[in-house]
């Protein structure tokens, strides 16, 4: 289909421009050459440099028109991509925020926020009808997400991903430490990256700090307003209180009711992992007894407890748990995972690099396709790159970037690769 031949296509030339901006978007087809940018087509719609709010709400307005207008001509109703507005800062057309003395409000149309402090370098990599990416570079990032069905946002800080479907909360990296920390006002969200492959959930009233360069991982309360009381449980008067106030036997209901009633059960290490009490399952393996354990719990329990002491810092129980994952569980995905787990364990303890390196290898020689992959050539990469120069890392970063060209290490072989 030409839309330049269709009868619907505005006679406005600016709107026109817009439509064609939208199809390229929404399409993949080339835009033309002078509605290349929406900064072209700004300054065609107003002789200003900077616009008042209400020449931005007719431009936004006309922009939602002509792409909503040519998304109803290629794709379904129900998948269209959600509109932007920026209420504060300026937004380029390749989803750049642009520096500014004061935060930039970026708001969605379905209710979402995105709030980039003065001082962040962030930039919108990808809009759907479910959410958007946003990549933080430096700095710090406020969400406060409406929450539906379905919903999926994302936050990329460095290595690191932030997954949420409804919340509010703050993020915060440093480029320079390679550090995260995560601040939850409601909701929860979903942290994986350096330190946390297995991925940890932050709930309300929580903060997550990692720093990979200590091989840290904290949990903790935020300082903020305390999370809300539980509602008490109302006791009514009934035929078992009077029973019992007056002396008398149980009815029989009551000891039909006492007989059904289950103990507590106690929560999985899995779930205590995922929650950061890691101090909690290295307590219940102590009091089984850790040669018990590395001998006898099923591989979700080692595996836990193998996170556990790595969070914690508890470097010999972590090697215990996933040299036993390896020795019992042969083959499964999990022990294979743990040879990668115990390359980074040994990194994080500034145990020797070689001995790190043997461990990537086996894992990419035993799993080339598996979930750790990326991170274990990548790995591989600095350590070659670090230890033996760049002559040396060069291939590496080649076969890097043939196998992950998006991946987290990708910029670094680039360079090495281009001989920076």
């Amino acid at each position: 289909m030409t839309l330049s031949n269709d009868p619907s296509r505005p006679s406005n030339p600016e709107v026109g421009s817009l439509v064609d901006l939208a199809r390229a978007h929404l399409t993949g087809a080339e835009p033309r050459r002078d509605a290349a940018s929406l900064a072209v087509v700004r300054q065609r719609l107003s002789p200003l440099q900077r616009w008042n709010q209400h020449a931005t709400w007719r431009v936004a307005g006309a922009a939602l028109a002509a792409a909503a207008m040519i998304a109803s001509l290629v794709m379904p109703s129900g998948d269209m991509p959600l509109g932007v507005e920026v209420l504060a800062g300026e937004l380029s057309p390749a989803g750049e925020v642009g520096p500014a003395s004061d935060p930039t409000t970026i708001r969605f149309s379905d209710g979402t926020e995105v709030v980039v402090e003065a001082a962040a370098r962030a930039r919108l990599t990808g809009v759907s009808a479910l959410g958007a990416d946003v990549r933080l570079d430096a700095g710090q990032v406020q969400f406060r997400v409406a929450k539906r069905a379905g919903a999926s946002w994302n936050v990329l800080a460095g290595a690191y991903r932030v997954h949420v479907t409804g919340t509010a909360f703050a993020v915060a990296f440093d480029e320079a430490l390679n550090s995260l920390e995560v601040e939850l006002f409601s909701g929860s969200v979903r942290v994986s990256g350096p330190l946390l492959e297995r991925g940890i959930d932050v709930a309300k009233g929580q903060r997550l700090s990692v720093n990979p360069t200590q091989g840290r991982v904290q949990v903790t309360p935020t300082d903020g307003e305390p999370a809300e009381p539980e509602e008490p449980e109302l006791e009514l008067p009934g035929a078992e209180a009077s029973a019992a106030d007056a002396g008398a036997a149980p009815t029989p209901s009551a000891k039909r009711d006492r007989a059904h009633r289950l103990p507590p059960t106690e929560p999985s290490w899995q779930s205590r992992v995922a929650g950061g009490q890691f101090g909690e399952v290295l307590k219940a393996a102590e009091r089984r007894g850790f040669d018990r354990v590395y001998q006898t719990a099923p591989l979700e329990e080692l595996a836990a407890l193998a996170d556990a002491a790595r969070y914690a810092r508890r470097a010999q129980i972590a090697r215990a748990a996933l040299l036993s994952m390896r020795r019992r569980f042969s083959g499964s995905s999990q022990a294979k995972e743990a040879t990668f787990f115990l390359g980074r364990l040994i990194e994080t303890s500034a145990g020797p690099p070689g001995l790190a390196l043997g461990w990537y290898e086996l894992y990419l020689a035993e799993d080339a396709g598996g979930v750790y992959a990326s991170q274990a050539l990548g790995r591989k990469l600095l350590i070659v790159h670090r230890e033996s120069g760049a002559a040396r890392a060069a291939p590496i970063a080649q076969e890097y970037l043939r196998r992950f060209p998006e991946g987290p290490h990708a910029p670094n072989a680039r360079k090495l690769v281009a001989g920076r």
